[in-house]
């Protein structure tokens, strides 16, 4: 549902944004009405063929959900239903406020995860739907609940992103424990019942006089490929009056490395609409573009904003930097040989960046590679080597049709092949001869309809893809779900 590219070289950074000249793209509501406050906190999904957004409407005293649709995700046309979901019964979780919606839709159910405040604490609830207007509060909540005492979330925990992936729900949220807000992680298999990562806080605040010293909370995390990326709030004890939108990333979704430039998207211009604050950033990745939807505040009121990214080549990770550490040394060719001998068990940013040709195994060839980094044996050519490489295909899951994008080091004729889990070959796809590159935009990648050699739509479930590039051969997992 939403993208994120990983190459064979760097985990790469979104961070260079531009905002739409006629912010805000959505406004307050006339006078008297439901959301004629504020407008904040957008959730936005795109189903193929309309924007559609979930947001918190304020009237000056109660914060509810509501709901819009866009044909372009700039011209927004509020639900007459709305607020689409309201706060609970005197003396529940949720009896104050609601706010802070993630939503999922796997085609059939729209799936939500908010913000329930009793005016003491907040917490994290979820409600279906199926159409995304009418909404079914599940008995049991909330499902994430407060921390022990003191723990890092034991007075909050707020603001949930929700992805799904490999048959996993994961959520990045925010807690608090009267002190700082950081992010933490939890996972479930039916987006009810959550299990909170031993090591939380999985993103902290940064030191004293970067931009998210006192709070790093509201995330927004999309997902493809094994690589995640974060874009989230920060407050700085330099100018507590200030939230900005910082950008991380990870390919674990635990451990996450912080864009040195932060933020990346920072305050409007004095007299704008957002000159106060910009905050609760909604990402998607339509293939080309990044784009988001995040609030801004002008000391009065909240609104909502929209902003696009190219996709860039800004590095944040470097294939030979085993450890993580910015540079490449003997020690991480140490850790690649143990690694490959098998006297560690990598983490997956571990695996990826010991990995250097890119075949899916660590051996004694990677770890030379590496050495010949640390030594700085450029006359080896080592900085320009281009490798063969088979991605993973985007979106996965998907249902009906995926694209499946590929690297390689030469020219070469290019067989790709897919089987199901038996087996048996359902697809071939003869591409004839290629010349060295990269084939990871929609145009260059490999396009498959989810149809067999006979035309027919293939069943949902799990299906493996191979590549013949040259002497190059590689496989990789897929899967079709409704």
């Amino acid at each position: 549902m939403f993208l994120a590219i990983l190459c064979a070289n760097a985990l790469l950074a979104q961070v260079q944004w531009t905002r739409y000249s006629k912010n805000p793209v959505l406004d307050t509501g006339s006078r008297g009405t439901w959301d004629s406050a504020s407008v904040s906190e957008p959730c936005v999904i795109f189903d193929g063929v309309m924007y559609k957004m979930w947001y918190i409407g304020f009237d000056g005293s109660v914060y509810r959900i509501g709901y819009a649709t866009s044909p372009d995700g700039i011209a927004w046309i509020k639900s007459l239903d709305n607020p689409v979901l309201d706060t609970g019964k005197t003396g529940t979780w949720e009896d104050v406020w609601i706010s802070a919606p993630s939503v999922l839709f796997d085609g059939n159910t729209y799936r939500m995860w908010y913000n329930g405040y009793d005016g003491g604490h907040w917490r994290i609830g979820y409600a279906t739907s199926s159409d995304g207007v009418i909404w079914e509060k599940h008995l049991a909540n909330p499902v994430l609940n407060l921390g022990p005492g003191g723990a890092w979330d034991q007075i909050h925990v707020f603001d949930p992103t929700v992805v799904f992936h490999d048959n996993i729900y994961e959520m990045w949220y925010s807690g608090d424990d009267d002190s700082n807000n950081r992010i933490g992680y939890a996972t479930s298999t039916d987006g009810i019942v959550w299990k909170k990562h031993p090591n939380n806080p999985v993103l902290d605040v940064g030191p004293g006089g970067a931009f998210d010293h006192i709070y790093a909370d509201i995330s927004n995390v999309i997902i493809n490929k094994g690589a995640y990326e974060m874009w989230y709030v920060g407050e700085a004890d330099t100018d507590p009056s200030n939230n900005r939108i910082g950008y991380a990333a990870s390919f674990d979704g635990i451990v996450w490395k912080k864009y040195p430039g932060n933020p990346v998207l920072d305050i409007g211009k004095s007299g704008s609409w957002d000159d106060m604050h910009v905050s609760r950033p909604s990402v998607i990745f339509d293939g080309d573009d990044y784009k988001m939807w995040y609030c801004g505040h002008d000391g009065s009121r909240w609104g909502i904003g929209y902003a696009t990214s190219p996709y860039s080549n800004i590095s944040l990770f470097t294939k030979g930097d085993v450890d993580g550490d910015g540079v490449i040394t003997s020690k991480d060719a140490i850790l690649a040989l143990s690694i490959s001998i098998s006297i560690i068990v990598p983490s997956e940013y571990q695996r990826w960046a010991a990995d250097m040709n890119s075949d899916g195994k660590i051996r004694s060839d990677d770890v030379i590679l590496i050495l010949q980094k640390a030594s700085g044996l450029a006359a080896l050519g080592i900085e320009n080597m281009r490798f063969s490489a088979l991605l993973q295909n985007f979106p996965n899951p998907f249902n009906p049709e995926t694209w499946i994008p590929y690297q390689l080091k030469e020219d070469c004729e290019v067989n790709i092949r897919i089987f199901d889990i038996s087996g048996n070959m359902i697809r071939e796809f003869a591409l004839g001869f290629r010349p060295a590159g990269t084939y990871t935009s929609r145009g260059k990648a490999l396009y498959w309809d989810g149809r067999n050699s006979t035309g027919e739509p293939v069943a949902n479930g799990v299906y493996f893809y191979t590549i013949h590039a040259g002497d190059f051969r590689a496989t990789r997992k897929m899967v079709i779900s409704q």
